[in-house]
């Protein structure tokens, strides 16, 4: 079976949309060791000093910030990963120079923060459809980046799925764009690229026919994966437990879908 008792995306108070002075390593790690895990990451949101267009929110989150985390505290039961999770902006604009990945464990890449504009999309994207082809575009352009892929996690890579499954674009645009996203997927695996499972998707049931075909297509084209929480603060620490289990189920996941950073 597919082992969900890991968590590689969670944010300590160092990430300014965490901000919880509860939300330390040591809790992750606490967290981690009670509810038997064997490997969990801390991922705060970084741009590299090194790299030029940072944006104001981004600016303050450099490498010297986010290693105010080191040294990390250890377990003799659970393998503790220093990473961070950098913007991807399109235009192979990364918050993460090559010569620092070196710095980190594993590096978790977005391309999808769309919350974000006139840094991460145009402001004049609107549309369901305009926002799944700058993704899929997206996918493209990182998959030609000279970067270490086997310590990059792919966060969120489903493509952008909306509330509910009354979007009249939704079926049409995912089929118009299944069959580009599956060699794109094909590429990121042969790449060695981890595909992110973030578990508090797998709580909607909304969401959970399109999320369950999406992440079989992944599958299908030879892609590994793991698990998240992307907590922000203690209260999310428990979402891979409570709903891990339920995505790996729904995607037909087996042991040996299961990836992990170079030397983990």
């Amino acid at each position: 079976m597919f082992n969900t008792n890991h968590d590689l995306h969670s944010h300590s108070f160092l990430s300014s949309c965490s901000n919880n002075p509860l939300m330390t390593t040591q809790a992750i790690l606490d967290y981690a060791e009670q509810n038997g895990y064997d490997l969990v990451a801390v991922t705060d949101h970084l741009w590299d000093a090194s790299v030029p267009g940072a944006s104001g929110w981004y600016q303050p989150q450099d490498i010297a910030h986010i290693s105010r985390s080191l040294p990390l505290p250890k377990s003799d039961k659970v393998k503790f990963l220093f990473g961070c999770e950098t913007e991807y902006c399109g235009g192979e604009k990364l918050g993460l120079s090559k010569e620092n990945f070196d710095l980190f464990d594993i590096v978790i890449i977005p391309t999808d923060h769309f919350w974000m504009p006139n840094f991460v999309n145009p402001p004049e994207l609107s549309t369901t459809a305009e926002f799944y082809a700058l993704q899929i575009e997206r996918f493209e352009e990182l998959s030609r980046l000279d970067i270490p892929w086997r310590k990059v996690g792919l966060a969120h890579p489903h493509i952008y799925v909306p509330d509910g499954v009354d979007d009249p674009e939704f079926e049409k645009v995912y089929s118009e764009l299944e069959d580009r996203a599956f060699e794109i997927y094909k590429k990121l695996a042969a790449l060695g690229c981890g595909m992110e499972i973030n578990c508090d998707l797998f709580a909607k049931d909304g969401k959970l026919p399109w999320l369950t075909k999406i992440f079989k297509v992944m599958k299908e084209a030879g892609c590994k994966f793991f698990c998240c929480s992307d907590a922000h603060g203690p209260e999310s620490l428990d979402l891979v437990k409570k709903y891990g289990p339920r995505a790996a189920e729904q995607i037909g996941l087996t042991a040996e879908d299961r990836w992990t950073p170079v030397g983990f």
